[in-house]
């Protein structure tokens, strides 16, 4: 729980600083590179961690991973978190800082979960439709699985639309456990 808190100060702090420097469109690319980046990068995110590598050894990492991809706030922010110690908490403040980026800027993130593929009109009017219902912008991810048969199922924040062939045919089954009609069988 403290690793959450104090990883969504940090977010907080860049946040609040790149509004006022109104920069806030570069660093969100900088911040959704670096949270990639230590995603898939788990020797980067073992480095961070480690207490037995020295602040310069990692900062030095950091500057040549992100030496020319990387705003000068951006990278100087890194700098500080490292120089402080805190470099372990440099893979969670992307996420929370994508938080309050589309929280500010009104966008949704939506699952779309089909069983193949969505071609572009439908993904458009898929789009569309939440945007209508939302009253928000729609980031829309795209997930495929194959056990969903047919249909698909949609999920923005707490709410989720259904309608998928896997669903009805649960739904069937627990039908046919109840049928108080047919007990023999």
């Amino acid at each position: 729980m403290r690793q959450r808190k104090i990883a969504y100060r940090y977010a907080k702090a860049l946040f609040d600083y790149a509004v006022e420097e109104k920069i806030l469109d570069k660093v969100n690319s900088d911040m959704e590179l670096v949270g990639n980046v230590c995603t898939q990068n788990r020797p980067l995110r073992r480095v961070l961690q480690s207490p037995v590598i020295n602040k310069k050894k990692k900062m030095s990492v950091l500057r040549e991973i992100f030496k020319d991809h990387l705003t000068q706030v951006t990278m100087n922010y890194l700098e500080i978190i490292t120089r402080k110690s805190r470099e372990n908490y440099i893979p969670d403040i992307p996420l929370y800082f994508n938080e309050l980026y589309n929280e500010q800027e009104n966008i949704k993130t939506a699952v779309l979960k089909t069983a193949v593929p969505v071609d572009e009109d439908l993904r458009r009017k898929i789009k569309a439709f939440l945007e209508k219902k939302t009253q928000a912008r729609i980031h829309l991810i795209e997930q495929t699985d194959p056990g969903l048969i047919g249909g698909f199922v949609i999920q923005v924040a707490d709410q989720q639309y259904d309608t998928s062939i896997q669903r009805k045919l649960k739904m069937l089954k627990r039908e046919f456990e109840d049928n108080i009609y047919i007990r023999e069988f």
